[in-house]
């Protein structure tokens, strides 16, 4: 009998970088490294980090330009249904809200 080693297929990364996240219990800004696959967002403590701190998975989520005064660069990932967390979001400048933006819009509808 032949012995299998499972190996775990990963998902490719499509985008990778920080952005600062406003917490859920609390409302605080952190910086934190993310990671953009086809189907979650998952962010870590820093780029050196192994497990994500938490991940988000963009099918049950829709993208939205906020303001977040006084905080520039910001959108949040608003729940389809109700009762879901709410995920502020800010990148450090304008062409990384443009990118990040740019690849997010192509798996979150």
């Amino acid at each position: 009998m032949d012995d299998f080693e499972i190996v775990k297929v990963a998902s490719p990364i499509i985008k990778k970088g920080f952005l600062i996240k406003q917490g859920g219990f609390v409302p605080t800004w952190k910086r934190r490294w993310f990671i953009l696959k086809k189907t979650s967002l998952s962010y870590f403590e820093d780029e050196m980090s192994s497990e994500p701190l938490g991940t988000i998975l963009l099918a049950n989520y829709m993208l939205e330009d906020t303001v977040v005064p006084p905080k520039e660069f910001c959108f949040n990932f608003r729940p389809k249904q109700r009762g879901e967390r709410i995920y502020p979001m800010c990148a450090d400048n304008a062409t990384e809200f443009k990118e990040w933006i740019q690849a997010l819009k192509v798996y979150v509808f």
